[in-house]
């Protein structure tokens, strides 16, 4: 595909195609999950210290739950440790969002989106 037909497609100039594969063999431990009386999947997580890629954390934790149990959790994160707590709940603005005493990551704290082009009715 020619590099002006992706530009009309993706809105984007590509530069540098990288390789595909992604390899990566890890297995996700959660501190906690749990079922509420409703049926909602509920995580929580222990943390002992500040962790600059919480939100990711929790996002891969939240993407994980939901392919095993078809729904996104109810996450929070108790902070135990000494230090005042700077750990970002969100991924789209780390760097102003920080947690408050009594807060906690619903399922709508991170939101993606990604374009759908139907090529066959292109002409």
């Amino acid at each position: 595909m020619s590099g002006s037909a992706l530009l009309a497609l993706t809105g984007f100039a590509i530069e540098r195609w990288h390789n595909v594969e992604l390899p990566e063999v890890r297995s996700l431990r959660a501190d906690m999950i749990g079922e509420s009386a409703a049926g909602g999947i509920v995580h929580v997580e222990l943390q002992s210290t500040n962790d600059p890629d919480m939100a990711l954390r929790m996002a891969e934790y939240a993407l994980a739950l939901h392919r095993r149990f078809g729904q996104f959790p109810q996450q929070v994160v108790l902070y135990l440790g000494k230090a005042p707590l700077r750990m970002p709940e969100s991924i789209a603005d780390a760097s102003k969002s920080h947690f408050d005493a009594g807060s906690s990551i619903s399922a709508n704290w991170m939101a993606t989106r990604c374009s759908s082009v139907r090529i066959r009715r292109m002409a």
